[in-house]
């Protein structure tokens, strides 16, 4: 395969790990919730929501090392484009995830 097709399915696993962390970033107070309502209001949603984003999360992980050596660079250099990848996933879901909860943020009204 060439090095143009490993690449872009290196920066697609890398985007789907990103989406990956920012679910887990955004659905974190969900989990630290005690007052869920609904559907949500059992542990059961909760489990089978983390059990999806464990599953995602090192699946993607691990292919993006699995990716990272199938380019035609020394091992080293393909770890750290590997961990280059992890660390730019992870700061992209992080301040997306900050401009998504910043947005979302319910500014109490006054009562007078």
């Amino acid at each position: 395969m060439s090095i143009l097709f490993d690449a872009s399915l290196l920066l697609l696993d890398a985007a789907v790990f990103s989406v990956t962390v920012l679910g887990y970033f955004i659905v974190s107070r969900f989990f630290q919730s005690e007052r869920r309502s609904g559907l949500m209001k059992g542990d059961g949603v909760a489990f089978v929501i983390a059990g999806a984003l464990f599953a995602v999360f090192t699946v993607s992980y691990i292919e993006i090392f699995s990716l990272a050596f199938r380019l035609p660079f020394s091992a080293y250099t393909d770890l750290a484009i590997g961990l280059s990848a992890v660390a730019a996933a992870i700061a992209v879901a992080f301040g997306a995830s900050k401009f998504i909860l910043r947005r979302r943020a319910v500014v109490p009204l006054e009562t007078s």
